[in-house]
């Protein structure tokens, strides 16, 4: 709900991705969030991954995201553009 997702839009996703209850809010969501607002991803864009590609938010931070942004920062690129990637992708 903190994207701006109604009570039926949750019951949606979660009908449809039930694999979103068995991920750890503390452990993956929080800190996705958190390096999400650092790439400067407002919460209509981290609305828009959920919705899009939920399986984003039950994905490791450090294992995955983090190596491929840090690869696109060694390449120059703002975290502005790295974040609008994320998600337009």
């Amino acid at each position: 709900k903190e994207f701006g997702l109604s009570t039926e839009d949750v019951g949606r996703l979660l009908a449809f991705k039930p694999h979103l209850m068995g991920c750890s809010i503390e452990e993956r969501w929080k800190p996705l969030v958190k390096y999400f607002y650092y790439l400067g991803i407002s919460k209509e864009g981290m609305k828009r991954i959920l919705v899009v590609k939920p399986i984003l938010y039950c994905t490791d931070l450090e294992k995955t995201i983090a190596p491929k942004v840090r690869f696109f920062q060694d390449m120059g690129i703002p975290n502005e553009a790295i974040g609008n990637m994320l998600v337009k992708f």
